[in-house]
């Protein structure tokens, strides 16, 4: 079983006094057994309050072209790592925003860290890209205005059905997706793209 310890994600400064502010950014112990951590964000404004439009529409008035958001932890063997992912505005991708990942490697936490190259990727399992992954995933196999199972979503992305849950989860606290039940036949709960 693959553990995370002292996860945290730190605010980040972007432009014009504001921050993306990650509220309860920090995780003691994370394990794939525990599937996703949700950390929300929020533009948080230098006068105070939170800019109500969204982080797209923040940086596009601002000229952001994309923001890195450095996750950091460390395994059981007390190595530690730093994902940083990428948001990059991108009109043609929902929401706005393309996500990227790039996995690094620290000595220790006071250390800068060394990018882990394409073939050493298999050190560590990051639940938080994996869960970014499956979420762009999921999203891009599901087509507007169609009811999906979660059992059928699962398998157009190649991925276990829990972590399409998970996926899901996401999409709906992100306002992507939102569940449907149905009580004829097929029953059960169905997701649909908004």
């Amino acid at each position: 079983m693959h553990y995370t310890y002292d996860l945290t994600i730190s605010n980040i400064p972007i432009k014009d006094g504001a921050k993306l502010e990650f509220h309860r950014g920090h995780t003691e112990r994370l394990t794939k057994n525990d599937g996703e951590a949700f950390y929300p964000a929020f533009v948080g404004m230098k006068l105070g309050g939170t800019f109500g439009s969204g982080l797209f529409e923040f940086m596009r008035e601002r000229g952001v072209p994309s923001l890195t958001v450095p996750i950091r932890y460390r395994d059981f063997s007390n190595n530690w790592f730093q994902t940083d992912i990428t948001l990059e505005r991108d009109v043609e991708k929902s929401g706005g925003l393309r996500l990227g990942w790039t996995q690094k490697w620290n000595s220790d936490p006071t250390s800068e860290a060394m990018t882990i190259s394409s073939a050493a990727t298999s050190i560590v399992i990051e639940p938080a890209q994996a869960v970014t992954r499956n979420v762009e995933t999921v999203l891009s196999v599901m087509t507007e205005r169609k009811n999906w199972k979660r059992t059928d979503l699962a398998k157009l992305a190649n991925i276990g059905d829990d972590d399409a849950l998970q996926a899901l989860r996401a999409l709906k606290d992100a306002d992507k997706v939102i569940p449907i039940d149905v009580d004829e036949e097929p029953k059960g709960t169905f997701w649909r793209r908004i």
